[in-house]
């Protein structure tokens, strides 16, 4: 990119861009964990010099159960739609390993208003002004770019 201040906003927790993710995990979620999830648990914090650092709550804004599957080679999976606001370092993977569940494959989905739609892995395309200008409302900037 060539836009350093959106970069920042869309990537840096702090902002709260939701991003969207499909994940598979290793078992059959129940809704009881999946609510655990929305409520949000206690994750420690990631490689800190101050011992004395509090837990912060990780939560996901939105949980959807898409399907689950049995496999008699693979075993059980579930596919999950996740949205995060905040989005942590590995704050997916490390809060269904809180959960006792293992993640499979994680897949971003959708960056604020932006959808990944007929793209494979690895490839690009450029993004058309509306939806640059749309990724800047989300972040909170301006479009006078």
């Amino acid at each position: 990119t060539d836009d350093g201040e959106l970069t920042q906003r869309l990537t840096h927790p702090r902002y709260g861009v939701a991003k969207r993710y499909l994940v598979s995990v290793k078992g059959t979620l129940t809704d009881k964990d999946a609510a655990k999830l929305r409520k949000g648990l206690f994750l420690a914090p990631r490689q800190t010099n101050d011992a004395n650092a509090p837990a912060r709550r990780a939560k996901a804004e939105k949980i959807e159960i898409l399907r689950h599957e049995t496999d008699r080679t693979r075993g059980d999976r579930t596919t999950v739609a996740v949205t995060l606001a905040e989005g942590q370092n590995r704050e997916i993977r490390r809060l269904f390993a809180r959960l006792g569940y293992s993640v499979r494959r994680l897949q971003r989905t959708a960056i604020g208003p932006l959808r990944l739609k007929g793209l494979s892995s690895g490839q690009w395309r450029k993004l058309t002004p509306g939806e640059v200008g749309a990724l800047r409302k989300a972040a909170g900037l301006r479009n006078d770019r």
